[in-house]
């Protein structure tokens, strides 16, 4: 979260509706992240205040850009949406990731396909099913707006980040560590006055 954020609550869920389908990937290394360009599927949806907004692709970051009182998380996964009215406005669904001795599922799809080595080949996903990051109603996510951690930092970008974290395993960590072993995390940022919510699917 933006620093010293408060958290204020809403449970209008109408605010807030994410389903992400099944679509087939394409492998990019970055440099210091791997991107998954995905479409998330013909039915998938992100939907924002009435906005709707289609997935693009997801990345990551190691450690994680959002703290959670303080907390800094191993991995964060980034889904980049775009407006569809709008190619201008993005939206980005965040997702923290906490070692565990359970493999993710979600990961368990494309992580074995990645190089041991920054050179290595990427291979195709052949189906990338969204389902298999169990986001469901009940869920409660933090929002607000803010700006890209990376590249331009251009603003006009909605937050939607998870506050459960998900579990990854010592074993697909350290996957993405041997091939992305430097931090790509952004220092938490000022509030300049904007207020996060907790919402609830």
């Amino acid at each position: 979260m933006p620093a010293q954020a408060q958290v204020a609550r809403n449970n209008n869920g109408n605010l807030l509706q994410i389903h992400l389908g099944s679509a087939p990937g394409t492998l990019v290394h970055k440099g210091n992240t791997v991107q998954v360009d995905w479409s998330a599927g013909p039915k998938s949806r992100l939907v924002l205040d009435g906005n709707s907004y289609k997935a693009l692709q997801l990345h990551f970051h190691a450690g994680s850009d959002h703290r959670v009182n303080g907390h800094q998380f191993p991995l964060e996964m980034h889904i980049v949406h775009q407006s569809v009215t709008d190619p201008t406005q993005l939206a980005v669904v965040g997702v923290l990731f906490e070692v565990s001795t359970h493999m993710n599922p979600f990961l368990t799809q494309f992580f074995p396909l990645l190089p041991q080595h920054p050179s290595g080949k990427m291979p195709p996903i052949k189906q990338l099913r969204g389902k298999l990051l169990g986001i469901h109603r009940g869920h409660q996510f933090y929002r607000y707006s803010g700006s890209l951690t990376a590249g331009s930092f251009s603003e006009n970008v909605e937050w939607v980040v998870l506050s459960t974290p998900q579990p990854i395993s010592h074993e697909q960590l350290n996957t993405y560590l041997r091939l992305f072993p430097k931090s790509s995390a952004r220092d938490t940022q000022p509030l300049h006055g904007r207020v996060v919510t907790l919402v609830e699917l």
